[in-house]
Order: structure tokens, then C-alpha cells, then sequence
């Protein structure tokens, strides 16, 4: 029988892939192997990375079948991922539904936010199928039971479990290191839920998995702020894990995002750091999308006359004749490619 694999795309990892391989993890009856192919990018942050997460890297040859979170395009799957035995795909991205019609229900490719949203969805819906029944462990997870996470989690507090049609059965739902990483996915991936992608469902999993977080209670700014260190500590590489090469009207155009609390200080005192890390991917037009999370807008840096024509056309955002753009709102990078594109 073919071991089960859950993974995400080959490239930099972003926090919505991460949380969704881990957390695919509990729903299964038997615990599937949770691979990340590629290195994690700024929206982990330091510590998130201090959490108990175990993956594997890597996969030894064998028979394996394939979940794949957060990503639809085949040519984006790790190498060792093999198309033919995808049974499951969880994605928001578009444009490859069409390739994945064959998999039926399997194939969760739908507009929200984070795919996060989707995971917590499915979990629900299936832990409800069989919560009549034998509980399994308690929601504390300490002692022995910290060995499934591959460290010791004995300084762990237990999570409060708190009277809800979600929370009130001896079989919780989902484990608290799970909780957080998919509340912060959504979180980070809706911008603070102030980009145009979030929906109604991104932010009912959001509050429905609040009751299984045991967060501190400024994790969002937090959150962000902890962004913001790592980013000063190596603009070149938090730039770098966030940069995807994209085609911009037949031209090749290297695109960066970076989400900040305040975006703006970043990029007064980087500039020449993002710009020769942008053009190090050997191409003369790039854009930094830099969201302002505590401003509620983005600013877009860029040195093409170009782009910034581009830019103007599909979103409002003013220039005032230098290379900085600011906006009126917060964008997410995939919703200026879409306009644009």
C-alpha cells in the first residue's frame, strides 16, 4: 500500500504552505508524511520557527501518493512528486483547475484567502464525521505525547478548551501547534484581513481556530513585528525567499514582497539592498510590493518608467514623481499580477 505524502511547492515557503502540510497531517486516520522541499521564507519568522514543527525535507525512493497544499501548478512540485499519483489538491491559486478536473471532489481549488482556510474546513468536516467515536489523546500535548512532534514539549502550557460545539467534545479537533500555525496563515495571509482576497470564510476559520490557539495576546503585532526583525537582520535574503520571476506584458519582471507593520522605514533605509537583489535575478524590470500592515496601505518600489505606467492603470497608487508608489489600500502581490496581467 502506497505511503501517503503531504507537500507544497519546491520554491521559498511561505507561512499558508507551511501550517497546511503540518496540519494535513491530523486529519487523515493515519499520519501521512509532511514534507517541505524548499527553504522557509520571511513570513516564518524566527519564532515561528522555534515552534515544535517536524517535516521531512526529502523523500528516500518508494510508493508514495500525493496531497499537495497551496500550490496547483505542476512544474512548482518537488521533484520526487509525481503528478500521476496526486490525490488531493487544496489551493486559492488559479489557472490549473482545468488540468486537476479528474480528481473530482479531491481537488479544493476555491477563492479565499489563505489555503489555510481550506485545511481548517476539511479538518472540521471530517474530525465531525467520526467524532461519535473512541476519543483519542487529551489536548495537552506534553510529556510522551510531545514525541510525535519531534521535541519535548514539556514547558508547554495546556491550551484552554472552552465551552463550544467546537471545543466542548473529549476529542479536540485539532492539536494547539496546529491552531497556531493555521490562525497565523490566515492572518498573513489576508493582510490583517484588510486585502480584497478575504472572504467570510477566512475569517470564520480565524475565529473558530482562535479557540484552540494559545497565543499571546499581541500575536499580531507580534507577528509582524517579528517580520520586521528578520527583514533588517538580511534585507538581501528576506527579500530574496519572497521574489518570483513573472511575465509582465511578454517581459520578463522580477517581483518582491515584503510584509512589514511599517514598510516605508524599510525601504528608505534598503533601497540599494532591494534593488541589486532584484536585479541579481538578471532582470532589468522588478518591482518590491512592500505592504504596510499598521498603515493599511502598500508601497510599491521600482525604478521602471514602465511598470510604474502599469501600476497606475490597474491601481491607485501615486508615485509624486519618485521611484516609492504609495497606495490607498493594501495589495497582495497576486492581486497587482492579476490586474496587470
Amino acid at each position: 500500500m502506497a505511503q501517503l505524502v503531504v507537500t507544497t511547492g519546491k520554491r521559498f515557503v511561505d507561512l499558508d504552505g507551511l501550517a497546511c502540510v503540518i496540519a494535513y497531517q491530523e486529519i487523515p486516520p493515519e499520519r501521512p508524511l509532511a514534507v517541505i522541499a524548499g527553504p522557509l521564507n520571511n513570513s516564518v519568522t524566527n519564532t515561528i520557527r522555534k515552534w515544535p514543527i517536524d517535516y521531512l525535507t526529502d523523500l528516500e525512493p518508494g510508493d508514495y501518493e500525493f496531497v499537495i497544499v497551496d500550490v496547483s501548478e505542476a512544474k512548482e512540485f518537488p521533484f520526487f512528486v509525481n503528478k500521476e499519483k496526486v490525490v488531493e489538491i487544496y489551493d486559492h491559486h488559479f489557472g490549473f483547475e482545468k488540468f486537476w478536473a479528474h480528481l473530482g471532489e479531491k481537488a479544493k481549488i476555491e477563492p479565499v484567502g489563505a489555503c489555510a482556510t481550506l485545511i481548517w474546513e476539511e479538518m472540521r468536516k471530517r474530525k465531525h464525521e467520526v467524532r461519535s467515536g473512541p476519543a483519542p489523546r487529551e489536548v495537552e500535548v506534553s510529556g510522551s505525547e510531545s514525541k510525535k512532534w519531534g521535541k519535548t514539549l514539556q514547558n508547554s502550557p495546556s491550551i484552554p478548551i472552552l465551552d463550544s460545539p467546537l471545543t466542548s467534545h473529549p476529542h479536540p479537533l485539532l492539536s494547539p501547534l496546529v491552531a497556531n500555525l493555521l490562525y497565523t496563515a490566515i492572518l498573513s495571509n489576508t493582510l490583517n484581513f484588510q486585502s480584497s482576497i478575504t472572504t467570510e470564510r477566512d475569517k470564520k476559520a480565524f475565529e473558530e481556530l482562535k479557540n484552540f490557539t494559545n497565543l499571546p495576546k499581541d500575536w499580531i503585532i507580534q507577528y509582524y513585528q517579528d517580520q520586521e526583525v528578520n527583514a533588517y537582520t538580511n534585507p538581501e535574503q528576506a527579500i530574496a525567499s519572497d521574489t518570483k520571476i513573472e511575465m509582465i506584458k511578454g517581459m520578463k519582471c522580477a517581483v518582491g514582497e515584503l510584509e512589514l507593520w511599517n514598510s516605508m522605514n524599510f525601504i528608505k533605509d534598503h533601497k540599494s539592498s532591494i534593488e541589486s537583489t532584484l536585479r541579481s535575478f538578471e532582470t532589468e524590470l522588478w518591482f518590491l510590493n512592500a505592504p504596510s500592515i499598521g498603515e493599511g496601505r502598500s508601497y510599491i518600489f521600482t525604478k521602471s518608467e514602465t511598470l510604474k505606467n502599469f501600476l497606475r492603470n490597474v491601481i491607485q497608487v501615486d508615485f509624486f514623481g519618485t521611484d516609492v508608489g504609495v497606495t490607498k489600500k493594501l495589495w497582495l502581490r497576486k492581486e497587482i499580477l492579476r490586474m496587470i496581467q
